[in-house]
């Protein structure tokens, strides 16, 4: 059966400690077993990834860990080692490791090397990433590694943005991975609108088993798609990409509770019922108006809507519960993008 994963990782600020909290606890009562730790405003794992753990890093990454064993949830933490293949000498190998070393103490043992957002302008682009990804199984040989590939999509805007990919960079990449590493990989497009076997069957054919779809919905943090909330069920047929993938994974978006009817979507297409998602729902403050008065807002921006709608969402926000919250938060222009972001 396929594993069923929920990914932070949006530009933007990271969830509350609370939300996170609460979020692994219901995502795990809908049916998802995994849980990667990833935004990009982490920049002590991403651009500042050789730089020690704060004592407060540790004690949120131990809390993540605690709450996840308590929920049966594998948490893994993304690693994104900016520049580290460019010069992979002895002294990055030894901050490589002490980073690793620290977020195993904590009891996390799963990973996820993230090399997206990342050049792809360096001769023997795949040899260079995949040695250190050999490096760390062979040092930590009971982690769970999944990674992600710099070209990720066949989409071409990978290539404008960070180089023409190399001819057979995915090829040498699936040849020199060890066989139990998952391979994330988020489809036609970056964001693929939808999804169908057929676009999975080339690189399923290289990757086989390990194949992690990265599915980049419901997530809201770019300029366009941050003027939206997405809560229509995620647009996938999971019996039929069932045979292609080790893992499922839905990329959240910057509110968390509001991300829950898009999330719990991947998991009724894989399963013929969820009977949590009442009680999830109820905890989480998202009622049956909530969601009648947010749909529109996966087409349309809060200023697009009728004045009447706008003034039931603004009257909805005012309710108790994190849902209201995060709804009050997004109106008054609290997730507007930053483009400062990027930087991170």
């Amino acid at each position: 059966m396929t594993d069923l994963g929920v990914i932070e990782g949006f530009y933007g600020q990271p969830w509350p400690d609370s939300t996170r909290l609460e979020m692994l606890e219901w995502l795990s009562r809908c049916g998802f077993s995994r849980f990667l730790f990833a935004p990009k405003n982490e920049t002590y794992l991403r651009s500042d990834w050789r730089d020690a753990l704060t004592d407060e890093q540790v004690v949120r990454l131990r809390l993540m860990q605690q709450r996840a064993s308590a929920c049966e949830m594998r948490l893994y933490v993304g690693l994104s080692p900016y520049e580290a293949y460019e010069q992979y000498d002895t002294a990055t190998r030894r901050l490589l490791f002490r980073k690793l070393d620290e977020i195993g103490a904590v009891g996390i043992t799963s990973l996820a090397v993230l090399f997206d957002d990342m050049s792809g302008r360096v001769d023997a682009l795949a040899a260079r990433q995949l040695e250190i990804v050999s490096d760390i199984r062979a040092r930590f040989p009971e982690w769970s590694l999944a990674v992600c590939p710099t070209y990720y999509s066949d989409d071409p805007v990978l290539d404008r943005v960070f180089g023409q990919r190399p001819v057979t960079y995915l090829e040498d990449f699936a040849a020199g991975l060890e066989a139990d590493i998952e391979v994330f990989w988020t489809g036609p497009a970056v964001c693929s609108p939808q999804i169908e076997p057929e676009d999975l069957a080339t690189v399923a054919g290289l990757f086989g088993d390990r194949l992690a779809l990265w599915d980049n919905y419901p997530v809201n943090d770019s300029a366009l798609r941050s003027t939206h909330l997405y809560i229509q069920p995620i647009d996938r047929d999971g019996l039929a990409l069932e045979s292609f993938l080790s893992s499922h994974w839905c990329n959240a978006m910057n509110q968390g509770a509001l991300s829950l009817p898009a999330l719990i979507s991947l998991a009724l297409s894989y399963r013929d019922s969820v009977p949590a998602v009442s009680d999830v729902y109820r905890e989480a403050g998202i009622t049956p108006a909530l969601l009648d008065n947010l749909t529109e807002l996966n087409e349309r921006t809060f200023s697009q809507l009728p004045s009447a709608r706008r003034s039931a969402l603004e009257y909805l926000a005012a309710e108790p519960g994190l849902a209201a919250t995060e709804l009050a938060d997004w109106i008054a222009g609290k997730y507007r993008f930053d483009p400062d972001c990027l930087t991170g």
